[in-house]
């Protein structure tokens, strides 16, 4: 039982993780595009893949201090303008070089996150799931 809720957590700070890396990622990359037109496209890939990686791990340290400060709330209880500002602090705080530039992208990135977050819907009962098999398979 443990370990199912260490895997659940886990398997969700990887999920934000690889979200935020992907917008960090595409981010860079389109600024790059816009406001450095001379710059080579191998010399942009791999900014962005550095955006990415750094993202990623931001993404990854959003999830541990969103576990931490709404531990006993539900996602419906999450206000969004607390969730973005989170976002922005971690972020900010993980990005060295421009911490501006690093809360920004937090932000966006965790805008983005509760937006998704809070437009899925809920999931499948394994129950309920047989209904959706073919007949075939059942």
């Amino acid at each position: 039982m443990l370990f199912k809720k260490i895997w659940k957590r886990l398997r969700g700070a990887l999920g934000v993780g690889t979200l935020w890396g992907t917008i960090w990622s595409v981010g860079a990359a389109a600024g790059l595009f816009l406001f450095g037109p001379s710059l080579p496209v191998d010399a942009v890939f791999r900014l962005a893949l550095r955006a990415g990686l750094t993202g990623f791990l931001a993404g990854s340290a959003f999830a541990g201090a969103l576990a931490y400060v709404f531990r006993n709330k539900q996602l419906s209880d999450v206000r969004a303008g607390g969730f973005v500002l989170l976002g922005a602090i971690v972020a900010g705080l993980l990005f060295p070089g421009a911490p501006m530039l690093g809360a920004v992208f937090g932000a966006t990135a965790a805008g983005v996150t509760i937006r998704l977050a809070k437009s899925t819907p809920e999931p499948l009962n394994p129950v309920d799931s047989t209904d959706l098999l073919p007949k075939a398979l059942q």
